[in-house]
């Protein structure tokens, strides 16, 4: 709906507060975001004309007022139905699109629109942007969020077939041995995205393990890609900005990769402490899901990650 003129609206405001009952009027911005129905006409907050020169009530009923998320006990229900989450959420998935995560890009790609959903559920103003990495990490679009399912799915699609190139996202190097640059993709995610104020959570997805600054990817025999992260400053840097770490990733003895030496736990830092360090979900209070589950069909990641969400978002 449309924002009422202002000088109605106040007219109006005037006429309700005239003709209700002995109760206070509905008149300002703590009466019409409170969740009662002050002047007693059966109508609260963004549901009466009172309340329409607040900007807030122009996009639907109490649904963007400050504490819209907040349930007041003595409001019943069927005032004002169902009362939508409003805050800002801010969902990142930081994809491994190495060769071998073709079949894992295109389940993600046949999940987007169930994941729009599921983190549009937990908030109206949830937002979904995409980073990608192999030996080095690029952040699709500048990180712009998508505005459809549909345009989710289309981008993965694109990067499930890059997974054939096996070559990194931005510097074209070839990928020739089984670490992939977690840590720098992470570090991408939270300096290269504009996050607002609100919940800000990353999907981590990938089946192998990392490698800390000062480690060249694929070399020494070429170019490579030198890693400018460490651990400890991935950790540091997601703790500080307040990002929630969810991981789906793989765990125990890495897979082979074209060559006889694989990684030895893929499960470090993401599943289990890495060193002495504790892994990112524990200390993001996060979660950590088995990516080998999903491919054989004993993990649902929309579930999991519906239920993830609602913990987290809208919680007073």
């Amino acid at each position: 709906m449309p924002p009422r003129p202002l000088l109605a609206s106040v007219a109006l405001a005037a006429c309700v507060a005239a003709c209700s009952s002995s109760r206070g009027p509905e008149i300002g911005e703590g009466p019409c975001s409170n969740g009662i129905d002050d002047d007693g006409d059966m109508l609260a907050d963004c549901r009466d004309p009172a309340c329409q020169l607040f900007t807030w009530c122009s996009a639907a009923p109490d649904g963007g007022r400050p504490d819209a998320h907040v349930p007041d006990a003595s409001l019943d229900a069927g005032d004002v139905g169902e009362i939508a989450c409003s805050e800002p959420l801010d969902l990142v998935i930081v994809l491994d699109v190495s060769s071998s995560m073709t079949d894992d890009v295109a389940r993600l790609r046949d999940l987007a629109p169930t994941i729009f959903a599921e983190a549009r559920a937990a908030s109206t103003a949830a937002q979904i942007s995409l980073v990608v990495f192999v030996d080095d990490a690029r952040a699709v679009a500048g990180c712009e969020p998508f505005e459809s399912a549909e345009l989710l799915a289309g981008e993965l699609d694109q990067w499930r077939v890059f997974t054939e190139t096996n070559r990194s996202p931005v510097s074209d190097l070839e990928n020739v041995d089984c670490v992939e640059n977690s840590l720098d993709a992470i570090a991408t995610a939270l300096t290269g995205c504009e996050w607002r104020e609100g919940e800000r959570v990353i999907l981590h997805v990938t089946d192998d393990t990392f490698a800390e600054r000062p480690a060249v990817l694929s070399g020494p025999f070429g170019p490579g890609v030198l890693v400018a992260s460490t651990y400890v400053e991935v950790s540091d840097a997601l703790a500080r900005e307040d990002t929630t770490f969810f991981a789906l990733t793989a765990n125990g003895p890495g897979a082979s990769c074209g060559g006889p030496a694989t990684s030895p736990d893929v499960g470090r830092g993401f599943h289990m402490p890495y060193g002495t360090d504790v892994s990112l979900p524990t200390r993001t209070s996060g979660e950590a899901w088995d990516l080998r589950a999903m491919r054989d069909g004993t993990f649902d990641l929309a579930p999991a990650l519906a239920s993830a969400l609602s913990r987290r978002v809208c919680v007073p």
